[in-house]
């Protein structure tokens, strides 16, 4: 059975992603609400689903996670992602701050984090869902959301140089 481990698991795009899946795989997904988690599973008799509760937006959290409990992946999709829809002018500090920590730095440091526990399978899949708004205009309001979508974009373009002749070894 195939180990995929999905960030950001109770977005209604990730639980999708998950019913579409064949039963060939074993699904890790993170969440922040275990009610929300709990009746998804439930409600679809997701066998092959278990939880892991991860906040996003709790750095430290990610960065002391217990990644040694898991076992090593063939795939990683990542689909955590908050939108603060707000004019330019009123986005806050805290908004920014949020945007990035979520958006961007939670799936670096949990890809690094990853990589230094040794859980990517040799050629495995890494997924990072972005958005046109990543490399066009994007509506009004949602800057903040375009700007980190762009920072996904960077780096996966990066990572893509970096591994692609190294087959994830690290």
């Amino acid at each position: 059975m195939k180990n995929i481990l999905v960030i950001g698991g109770t977005s209604d795009i990730a639980k999708d992603f998950i019913l579409n899946l064949s039963e060939d795989f074993q699904v890790i997904m993170t969440y922040r609400e275990k009610e929300k988690f709990t009746h998804y599973v439930k409600k679809n008799n997701l066998k092959n689903v278990t939880g892991l509760f991860l906040d996003l937006s709790d750095l430290d959290a990610i960065e002391t996670f217990d990644y040694i409990k898991l076992n090593p992946f063939e795939s990683i999709v990542f689909f955590a992602g908050i939108d603060i829809i707000k004019p330019f002018k009123l986005i806050s500090k805290q908004n920014i701050l949020d945007s990035f920590n979520i958006n961007i730095v939670s799936s670096i440091l949990i890809l690094k984090n990853l990589f230094r526990f040794k859980l990517l399978k040799n050629s495995a899949s890494v997924v990072f869902l972005s958005s046109i708004s990543g490399y066009s205009i994007g509506p009004k309001g949602h800057s903040l959301y375009s700007v980190t979508k762009s920072a996904i974009n960077g780096l996966v373009m990066s990572l893509s140089n970096e591994f692609s002749k190294k087959k994830n070894q690290i």
